[in-house]
């Protein structure tokens, strides 16, 4: 049996490119530092509308490039 487990946390949820960039503790913890916020509960597209939006910069997407 195949484990998609993440393997840089032990909280044992599947490793996906979601979980991965915006929800993982040390990706949240980046993000948190730039000072960008993710709303999990969004589709991806609403998710990058929503925080540019709060981000209150022109600069986002060089930001969000950046810490990719």
């Amino acid at each position: 049996m195949d484990d998609y487990s993440c393997v840089l946390c032990h909280l044992q949820l599947e490793e996906t490119l979601p979980y991965l960039f915006f929800a993982h503790p040390f990706s949240t913890l980046c993000w948190q530092i730039l000072g960008i916020s993710w709303d999990a509960t969004l589709s991806t597209a609403e998710l990058i509308v929503q925080a540019r939006q709060r981000f209150g910069s022109h600069i986002f997407r060089e930001v969000a490039i950046v810490a990719c």
